[in-house]
Order: C-alpha cells, then sequence, then structure tokens
C-alpha cells in the first residue's frame, strides 16, 4: 500500500516542475520565499500572518525539536498536504493525547511523529494544540473528490507529495488505490494555501463506502456509532469528514494501520480491526464526499 503509507525509500529527487531561481510569492501575499526555504522542514511557511493568531515557536520553528515545524507539513492553515493529518480545529485534547501516544510509541510514525514528538515539549505540545484548534477553514474546497478507473503516470516528490510524472505521459489503471495529486503542482510546491488537490478514487468506491459507514447489519459497525451523524465526530472522536479538509486516504491509512499488528494511528475498540483493505478505501472515499466521476 505504498499509495497510502509515502515511505522516504521511495522518494525520487526531481522536481514536478521547473525550479524558479529567487524568491517566490503568491497571489495576495507581500512575503516570499526561495524553493530552497519553501523545502525547508525547519520553517512554518506563512504567507498570510494576518489570517490568524501568531504561531507559537514550534509551528514556525523547529529548531527547538529536531528541525521540523509544525506549520511545515501541516501548513499556517493547519489544512496540511495530503501526506499530512488536517489540524485545523482539532480539540487540543485529542491533539495532545496523539502526541502523548506518539511518544510513548502506542502510535508509530519512524519516519516523522514518532522522533518529533519525542524531541517535543509538553508545554510545547500544549502551545501547537490550542493554537491548531483556534484555526478556522481558510479556503472552501481542499480536496475533490474524483472517481475514476484510470489516473495519469506518478511519482513520490519532494516531501512525501505525489506528483503526476513530467518525464512520463499516457494514464495508468487507478485499480483499488486512492491517489492524491495537486491542483497546480507549481503552487502546490509554494505551499500557497489557496491551492488544494484532487483524491482519485476507485469508481463505485463512494456509494460502497456511505453504505458501510452508516448501514446497520453490515460487515463492521456502522462508523456513525462512534464517530456520529455526518462522521463530524463527537467530543474527542476522530472527525471522519469536515469539509473542506478530510482526506480520503488519510482515513484510509489509518483504517489500514488500526488493523496492523503495530499500528501507526493508535487504537479503536471496535469497527476498524474488522474492515479490509477494500472497504477502508470505500470508506475513505465516501467520508470526503463525489464531486466528480472520470
Amino acid at each position: 500500500m505504498l499509495w497510502a503509507f509515502p515511505v522516504v525509500s521511495a522518494v525520487v529527487a526531481k522536481p514536478p516542475v521547473p525550479v524558479i531561481e529567487g524568491p517566490q510569492q503568491v497571489e495576495g501575499s507581500a512575503k516570499g520565499y526561495t524553493q530552497p526555504e519553501l523545502d525547508l522542514m525547519s520553517i512554518g511557511v506563512d504567507w498570510f500572518p494576518d489570517r490568524h493568531a501568531p504561531m507559537p515557536r514550534i509551528v514556525r520553528d523547529g529548531a527547538t525539536n529536531g528541525g521540523f515545524a509544525c506549520g511545515s507539513c501541516h501548513l499556517a492553515t493547519g489544512l496540511g498536504h495530503p501526506e499530512s493529518s488536517d489540524m485545523t480545529g482539532l480539540p487540543a485534547d485529542y491533539f495532545i493525547k496523539a502526541m502523548a501516544e506518539y511518544r510513548s510509541g502506542v502510535r508509530k510514525d519512524p519516519v516523522r511523529m514518532t522522533g518529533i514528538a519525542q524531541a517535543t515539549s509538553e508545554a510545547e505540545v500544549r502551545e501547537a494544540a490550542q493554537w491548531f484548534a483556534g484555526l478556522k477553514p481558510a479556503i472552501t474546497h481542499w480536496t475533490r473528490v474524483v472517481e475514476a478507473r484510470t489516473v495519469p503516470e506518478t511519482y513520490l516528490g519532494q516531501g512525501r507529495m505525489r506528483f503526476v510524472d513530467p518525464d512520463v505521459q499516457g494514464t495508468e489503471p487507478l485499480g483499488d488505490r486512492i491517489i492524491s495529486l495537486p491542483e497546480d503542482a507549481a503552487r502546490a510546491r509554494r505551499r500557497d494555501p489557496s491551492s488544494g488537490f484532487i483524491a482519485y478514487v476507485p469508481v463505485g468506491s463512494i456509494a460502497r463506502g456511505r453504505k458501510l459507514a452508516t448501514s446497520v447489519g453490515g460487515k463492521t459497525l456502522q462508523c456513525t456509532i462512534c464517530h456520529g451523524e455526518g462522521l463530524h465526530g463527537v467530543g474527542n472522536i476522530f472527525f471522519c469528514f469536515r469539509p473542506p479538509a478530510r482526506r480520503s486516504g488519510i482515513l484510509a491509512r489509518a483504517c489500514s494501520s488500526i488493523r496492523m499488528p503495530l499500528p501507526l494511528t493508535g487504537t479503536a475498540t471496535c469497527g476498524p480491526s474488522t474492515v479490509t483493505s477494500r472497504m477502508a478505501r470505500a470508506t475513505s472515499s465516501s467520508s470526503s464526499g463525489q464531486t466528480a466521476r472520470s
């Protein structure tokens, strides 16, 4: 499931678009960053600092925890890229609990979060948790879901983000995967907070997932029992759907991880342990919604 778990060993060191020399900008911002600055994990790129409360240091500067600023992956909007979770408005208690589980080993992400959690102080975690909890969605549509049978040829690039391969023409079968790609690769590389993503999902998976998530008497407990009507979450129980950012790939990774002997995403007490890989993809597609078919 490389499509769901973007491992560092699969990253190909080539840009998806020509590299621009010198400072870059996004529309409406007076700030400028060079591509090397944009690629740094130690900087929380913030094109519009006037749109939110001041960032805590740990969100904008990774100098204190081994070089990983929260904002570098999860962005100044909290929405994050497909390889990272959406943190916008996440309950602070849930955030703090998740970081404690990464620190203790209950959750596992040897590439990023395990080391980050172990190097980040409890005070910094609380500051980041409270800041992200206060964020409001900054864009109406961050992820557009498209049912498809084929997708462009892709590769895993810088930051473990998937891009259309500029050196390969044509398409390949989507199969049972979920492939998330930037709407605009150049803007995604700039961490533009106004440019979102397309999630290509198997044809029919949205309807199958909706049935699995909401029906009684199926192969597993319906997701709505714990996650609430509309899958918006109940208290600190994870919200599976929340426009505009909930991403099908993230949910598929979470459901698949819970089924593993060493979960990357913590533990669950019911349904996910009985969910097959195909069921996980279907539920993830449905919870992210449908906007088109190709």
